[in-house]
């Protein structure tokens, strides 16, 4: 009878206590042959049974307003030592080692995207964690970059990358003709299909596009433009969004000829600018209350 009595009592207390987390809007690259994915979470408990990997008997992606859902496998959860403040609030931060053990294709993008957690006894929460793009590597690889960098602008109140430049030169010292460039985030354009060549690349990083095309534009050039060997050539592309907001990371695919050959190659993921502005999602949780 007394036993009963306490696990009656511990579920009402287990009803009372709130779990609260932290996450904030990250974009997660995925090549096809490193199919793995580090996500940081914090918890208000120092300790959480539900970020315990023997807890947790489902872990999903959800996209919504997609009918699609990924199951993903825990490699491992790690209770790290930093700690952040949030509203008076004291968090511990979590890293959890995923995998996706699921066919995708090169195409593969899902924004807005929910960890979505299930528990025994039907618990279930899920935490909003960003976007994660899915990526082929392509076989040729022979174009370099020898910089690369950023503009940023103040929109809505956002700091949004408006621009890049960049410096390719060919590895094997051939020319080649640079036919476009395409973010892999379908969320972001080129501008259109012509590339403005620059006179130097030393411009400062709050330079905006309207000084740019005024001050370092040595010309505007049609795509497909030819850059000849042993040529350092500077471009720069403006970029379009479909919707303003702040994105740091940002990868390529370029579309070059050689020899009258064809050819893509992904230009890896690069962080072009840190941002102060960090907008957490905050994730309350009340066990049982499903």
């Amino acid at each position: 009878m007394g036993l009963s009595i306490l696990a009656i009592v511990t579920t009402i207390l287990r009803r009372k206590e709130v779990y609260q987390y932290l996450t904030y809007p990250n974009i997660y690259y995925l090549s096809t042959t490193n199919d793995k994915v580090s996500v940081k979470l914090y918890s208000h408990h120092e300790v959480d049974p539900y970020l315990q990997p023997a807890n947790i008997i489902s872990l999903s992606l959800e996209v919504p307003q997609e009918k699609d859902s990924y199951l993903l496998s825990i490699d491992q959860i790690v209770a790290e030592q930093e700690h952040i403040h949030y509203q008076k609030q004291k968090y511990r931060m979590y890293t959890l080692h995923l995998s996706f053990p699921f066919e995708y294709d090169e195409h593969l993008q899902m924004h807005n995207v929910n960890l979505v957690f299930e528990f025994v006894y039907g618990e279930k929460f899920k935490i909003p964690i960003g976007s994660i793009i899915c990526y082929e590597k392509k076989s040729q690889d022979v174009l370099r970059i020898v910089n690369l960098k950023g503009v940023v602008e103040e929109k809505s109140k956002l700091q949004v990358l408006t621009g890049i430049g960049i410096t390719l030169y060919h590895s094997e010292n051939r020319p080649f003709y640079l036919e476009k460039m395409e973010p892999l985030d379908n969320r972001v354009t080129i501008a259109s299909n012509t590339v403005m060549e620059l006179s130097t690349t030393k411009y400062p990083p709050n330079t905006g596009l309207f000084e740019i095309e005024e001050r370092y534009c040595k010309q505007t050039q049609l795509l497909p433009f030819e850059i000849e060997a042993s040529q350092s050539t500077h471009l720069f592309f403006p970029l379009i969004y479909q919707d303003v907001q702040t994105i740091t990371t940002l990868a390529f695919v370029v579309t070059y000829q050689e020899d009258g050959v064809r050819y893509t190659q992904v230009l890896e993921p690069f962080q072009f600018f840190k941002t102060t502005s960090i907008t957490y999602h905050q994730v309350k949780y009340v066990p049982n209350s499903n």
